[in-house]
C-alpha cells in the first residue's frame, strides 16, 4: 500500500532568471506597487515604506538584494508576513501557486548559505526549472532595521580536543 505523503503549497516568483517560492502562509497579498514613502538611512535593499491597509510597512527589493541582472522595469509586490510584521517584497513576476509533495523537495547543496539574506531550504524540481525554496528570516531583520545576526561561535563537541 502506498503511503498519502503530505503536500505543501507554494508562491513561486521570479527574480532575474531564478525562480523563487515561499511557503503559501506567508503571503498575505500579491499586489501592484503602491507609493513609496522615503525611509531616510534606509538598508540598501530598501525601497522605503509603503501604506497597505492602513499599515505602514517596510519594502524590499529583492532584484537588489539578490543582485539580479533584470531587464524588467515592471514588478510586482508579495506582502508576506514576518514573525514581526507585514513586509512588501519587490519581485519582477509572480509565477505560479503551486503544490508539490514534500518527498519531492530536495535538499539544498552546501554552498547555497545565507549571504544574501536568505537560506535555501531546498530545491523543487518544477517543470524543466529548479525552483528555490526559500527562508527570509535574515532578510527580515534588515527589513525591520536590525543587524544581521551573525553565526553562534562554534563551540567543541564534549570529550574533543581543540588541540591540532
Amino acid at each position: 500500500m502506498r503511503r498519502s505523503v503530505e503536500a505543501r503549497r507554494y508562491v513561486g516568483f521570479r527574480v532575474g532568471a531564478v525562480e523563487y517560492a515561499l511557503p503559501i502562509e506567508m503571503v498575505v497579498q500579491v499586489v501592484q506597487p503602491l507609493a513609496i514613502i522615503e525611509a531616510p538611512g534606509a538598508v540598501r535593499e530598501s525601497v522605503g515604506l509603503a501604506r497597505f491597509r492602513d499599515v505602514v510597512i517596510p519594502v524590499i527589493d529583492l532584484r537588489v538584494r539578490f543582485r539580479a541582472k533584470t531587464e524588467n522595469t515592471s514588478s510586482k509586490w508579495l506582502i508576506i508576513r514576518s514573525d514581526v510584521d507585514l513586509i512588501a517584497l519587490v519581485v519582477d513576476v509572480v509565477t505560479a501557486v503551486f503544490g508539490t509533495p514534500r518527498d519531492e523537495m530536495r535538499s539544498a547543496p552546501p554552498a547555497t548559505g545565507d549571504a544574501l539574506g536568505c537560506e535555501v531550504l531546498g530545491i523543487i524540481a518544477r517543470g524543466n526549472e529548479a525552483v528555490l525554496l526559500i527562508d527570509l528570516r535574515g532578510l527580515v531583520q534588515l527589513a525591520h532595521g536590525k543587524a544581521r545576526l551573525s553565526p553562534p561561535a562554534r563551540k567543541p563537541l564534549p570529550g574533543s580536543s581543540d588541540r591540532g
